[in-house]
């Protein structure tokens, strides 16, 4: 399914600008809107057919990695086994890698955004009637919608053909960045202590 425009929105609905998203000249081939585990089939199905270049790739589950080295093309098992002869090591094991060290050969922390993601999918059919709904989208057509309100956004678009819709909510979560790519928890007793000192601060000099 191509993805044909960016739209983004307030919070009442109403659109403030489109972006065009068939990027096929410049870039050579269109924006698609995939489910994940559609994504994930897909490519699954190519690297272990038989009928593209070189041999099938062979897919083992259950084993946890725990070490690798990029240079020699070897990776270590947690059963201990190691295994040889790769051309390419990916660090693919999620934002609390135990690899991207090793592939990177220096220490890699995650950096907090400042945003928590809430993710869910409905069926299409479920929401295209809603009155509502239909009055600020319509939950089949081929583009993406963020609404933003305040700090948070909601981001939406169909896939599988327009069979179901996907939402994003992006929610602040509390957590803010430092000068050294560190967090730091604000919460909302800190916050109080800190304008109440602030208060008697002003009270005092005046």
């Amino acid at each position: 399914m191509i993805d044909k425009a960016f739209r983004i929105c307030s919070a009442d609905g109403t659109e403030h600008k489109r972006i065009d998203l068939t990027a096929k000249k410049q870039y050579g081939g269109d924006r698609m809107m995939y489910h994940r585990q559609d994504l994930h089939e897909v490519l699954k199905e190519a690297a272990t057919s038989s009928e593209g270049v070189g041999e099938p790739a062979r897919i083992k589950v259950g084993c946890r990695v725990l070490s690798c080295d990029c240079e020699a093309g070897s990776v270590v098992l947690e059963n201990g086994v190691v295994m040889e002869g790769f051309d390419l090591v990916v660090a693919a094991d999620g934002i609390k890698s135990k690899i991207r060290g090793f592939v990177s050969e220096e220490e890699e922390k995650p950096i907090p955004t400042g945003h928590a993601a809430y993710r869910m999918m409905i069926e299409a059919k479920k929401v295209e009637d809603d009155v509502e709904i239909r009055r600020f989208l319509d939950p089949r057509e081929a583009v993406t919608t963020m609404v933003m309100g305040h700090k948070n956004r909601l981001i939406m678009g169909p896939a599988r053909n327009g069979e179901v819709f996907s939402i994003v909510a992006m929610v602040a979560d509390g957590k803010k960045m430092t000068p050294q790519l560190g967090y730091r928890l604000m919460s909302t007793k800190r916050k109080r202590k800190r304008a109440s000192q602030r208060q008697r601060g002003l009270r005092k000099e005046t």
